[in-house]
């Protein structure tokens, strides 16, 4: 299935999101977040995150889950999807792994993000890559699928080497 996602299986599916100026406290807290609405903001379950900048993509790391933070009431917090081991992770530990992520990404000054719900993706840990778009122009949306099956990564380790030798060109974008 070349550059579209297998919507049977989210294992082995890359979710590319474009993190812009605000990578390094994403990718310092080992954490994606976005406002917790639709639209834009809406993904679809997968395996890996890759953290997009600058023409390339910096990061890659596995989702352990995705999580809907409510700061000003934590009953409303929901867990969209847990794809950690349950013996290691189950959901309310994810909840409060979300909610620490969250809070160290943003900082006390900025109160706004403080006051509405984000969309939080908390990722195992990053490793370094540079999956080059070679094409004019930068990432002209916020996220992008890959099904990278094809490469049938063993870790993310693996998965990151993988891309290190590729262009999204040569991927078939």
């Amino acid at each position: 299935m070349k550059g579209k996602i297998n919507r049977t299986n989210w294992l082995n599916q890359l979710d590319v999101v474009n993190c812009g100026e605000f990578h390094r406290p994403q990718v310092d807290n080992e954490v994606y977040a976005c406002p917790a609405k639709g639209g834009a903001y809406s993904h679809k379950r997968c395996e890996f995150l890759g953290m997009y900048w600058g023409k390339s993509v910096h990061r890659v790391g596995r989702i352990l889950g995705i999580v809907d933070v409510h700061p000003l009431n934590a009953a409303l917090d929901r867990v969209c999807w847990n794809n950690a081991d349950p013996a290691t992770m189950d959901n309310p530990a994810l909840i409060d792994e979300a909610r620490k992520r969250l809070q160290a990404c943003f900082p006390k000054e900025k109160k706004e993000f403080h006051q509405t719900p984000h969309r939080v993706f908390v990722l195992d840990e990053l490793t370094e890559t540079d999956f080059r778009k070679t094409s004019p122009g930068g990432m002209f949306t916020s996220k992008m699928y890959f099904d990278v099956d094809r490469y049938q990564p063993t870790s993310t380790a693996n998965l990151a080497a993988t891309l290190q030798t590729k262009t999204w060109a040569e991927y078939g974008r």
